[in-house]
């Protein structure tokens, strides 16, 4: 059986300068626009049992995609490293010390028209890998993230498309 160390070493958010930050506003203005931090820790929200509120952009729509596995591996890559430039221009919560052990998601997909339920959760795939891999969880794993039922979905078409994940430790709630 593996065992798992736990260390509170966590991959630590690259820092911007002001040119730096300019550019990439400039460059993501969408990403910028969708994703909005609350003025909240990560503390008070874990202290309170609300949870921690990420809106992330939309990943890519993968359901239904014939795409070769290289080029589906670089549209992953791609978004993560959009997602961890998010964090360093601190549009999104940074990760806790150590990653939650046990935790629950309910997510929310702001999208232009409904998806089936399958496609509504293929869709939350990479959202799901930065999370782990951005070190707010320690696993996706059914036995470690509890999804909170399927994904709402809000159909707006004037609306920038995000996905809300709103993530909380199972102990605390």
């Amino acid at each position: 059986m593996k065992t798992l160390k736990l260390t509170s070493e966590k991959p630590k958010p690259k820092s911007f300068s002001a040119q730096e930050l300019h550019r990439l506003r400039r460059d993501f203005p969408l990403l910028a626009d969708v994703c909005r931090l609350e003025r909240k820790t990560n503390r008070e929200y874990f202290q309170s049992g609300e949870g921690v509120i990420f809106r992330l952009p939309l990943p890519p729509n993968m359901a239904n995609a014939r795409l070769h596995w290289r080029s589906k591996d670089n549209l992953r890559k791609l978004y993560l490293s959009q997602c961890e430039s998010l964090v360093g221009m601190r549009l999104l919560p940074t990760a806790p010390e150590i990653p939650l052990v046990f935790a629950r998601l309910s997510v929310t997909l702001c999208v232009k028209r409904e998806h089936d339920h399958d496609n509504a959760v293929a869709r939350c795939k990479f959202a799901c890998d930065f999370l782990q891999s951005g070190g707010y969880i320690q696993s996706d794993k059914p036995k470690f993230l509890e999804w909170v039922g399927m994904p709402k979905q809000i159909v707006d078409t004037r609306a920038l498309p995000r996905l809300i994940f709103v993530l909380s430790d199972i102990r605390t709630s």
